[in-house]
């Protein structure tokens, strides 16, 4: 019967040290606790994580720290998916014994925190398994070597981030964000053609009286230096309505209420963050758009990697309707 307890980092190691198949899925995770997971020398390791430079900046994660243990361990025996919605926490060992609960694979996790888990035997851990299963397809799996090129790629960024101690805006932790979505997103779901300028959008917004419409001007020329924001959002927001599955989604937001911040409904905000994230690597260098700015700007709501502030979103909020209303107008 499944037992309600606090983790314990001696059990954990202990577990899976003497197991063959050690399966960990944790958001976030520390240097020091990596090893606990590990399993015997014949065996083979699946760990879940996210792969967010921010993250990294944040020091929540150490994706070097990771990718020395697993090149000890041996990257052959080693699977790794990502995902950046990731929140779940599991631990399983040989599919007989699991915990499922709240702490991270890290020292704050089991040491500090006041944390819960949920342990299962070998009679229950068939009941965890189907989830894992339904769970690992909505993950991206990346080789040890796509680890090491992130964490190569990123690690002057990093630095340099924890040396100002906050995470800015930087190229180069644009390059990090651009690598990781290449990574999780190699290939859009969408190659939209023909989408129609900014500067044709720009001028359909001066026939515009709402206070949407008019803050977007008032960023797009320059107001707290947002004009990027408006550029990232319209072409955000176009390839997002052209699909013609989100047909029904669109009128509604065509219908909304053009308020100075409008309302959006959580289903568009889902439906949204889904498209970013199928979508992540997404560029065109003619028109100037980058999804992978996009989701820099972007809080992980609305399907981005910012942590703390609105970013983008107050901008989209204003886009999506009148893009909606844009191309109505355009038919």
């Amino acid at each position: 019967m499944a037992t309600i307890r606090t983790p314990d980092r001696k059990i954990l190691r202990r577990r899976c040290s003497q197991a063959e198949n050690v399966l960990v899925s944790s958001p976030f995770y520390s240097g020091s606790s990596v090893p606990w997971i590990r399993p015997r020398d014949d065996g083979t390791l699946e760990f879940w994580t996210r792969l967010n430079p921010f993250d990294w900046a944040n020091r929540v994660p150490d994706p070097n720290a990771l990718l020395k243990d697993l090149e000890k361990f041996g990257s052959d025996r080693v699977t790794l998916r990502v995902a950046r919605k990731l929140h779940a926490k599991i631990y399983m060992a040989d599919e007989e014994w699991a915990w499922i609960g709240s702490p991270n694979l890290s020292w704050m996790g089991f040491e500090r925190n006041l944390e819960l888990v949920c342990e299962l035997d070998a009679t229950e851990v068939p009941s965890l398994l189907r989830v894992v299963g339904q769970l690992r397809g909505s993950l991206t799996e990346i080789t040890v070597e796509d680890l090491a090129a992130f964490v190569s790629t990123t690690w002057d960024a990093i630095k340099t981030e924890h040396a100002r101690g906050e995470a800015e805006l930087s190229g180069d932790m644009q390059a990090a964000v651009e690598l990781a979505d290449e990574l999780v997103a190699p290939r859009p779901a969408v190659r939209p053609t023909n989408l129609p300028p900014l500067s044709e959008f720009i001028r359909f917004l001066r026939t515009r009286p709402e206070p949407a419409a008019t803050e977007l001007l008032a960023r797009h020329g320059g107001k707290h230096n947002l004009q990027g924001h408006v550029k990232q959002t319209y072409y955000g927001a176009l390839v997002f309505l052209l699909d013609p599955a989100r047909a029904a989604l669109r009128q509604r937001l065509a219908n909304a209420k053009l308020v100075s911040v409008p309302r959006i409904a959580e289903d568009v905000t889902d439906s949204w963050s889904d498209f970013l994230d199928r979508n992540a690597s997404l560029r065109d260098d003619d028109l100037d758009f980058n999804f992978s700015i996009l989701r820099r700007i972007m809080p992980e709501r609305w399907g981005g990697y910012t942590t703390t502030g609105g970013g983008g979103s107050p901008t989209l909020k204003r886009m999506l309707p009148l893009v909606a209303r844009f191309l109505d107008e355009r038919q």
